[in-house]
């Protein structure tokens, strides 16, 4: 019998899944002449706070790749009626 663990690792999304929708995100944008991308979308949004606990070690591993690529990676923080969090990659400099 599997454990909930390799259930949760087999269903995915992969280190590999989330670096390949950031990547086409990245691509998309700087073809557009932007130079940063905010990512809304779950999990993303919170992967700089509170990552859900089954899923931090990912979230930390694909942070780690973008920082090592080059790219700043922050999370802005927009309060007023609604919270507005996302994961912001930028390759300004």
């Amino acid at each position: 019998m599997i454990d909930a663990k390799t259930a949760r690792e087999l269903a995915g999304p992969s280190k590999e899944d989330h670096l390949s929708f950031i990547e086409q995100k990245i691509k998309t944008a700087a073809e557009n002449k932007k130079h940063k991308i905010i990512i809304r979308d779950k999990p993303y949004d919170m992967w700089l706070y509170h990552p859900p606990e089954e899923r931090r070690e990912v979230a930390v591993s694909v942070i780690d790749v973008l920082i090592a690529a080059g790219f700043e990676v922050s999370s802005p923080y927009a309060g007023g009626q609604f919270v507005g969090l996302g994961l912001c990659i930028s390759w300004e400099k």
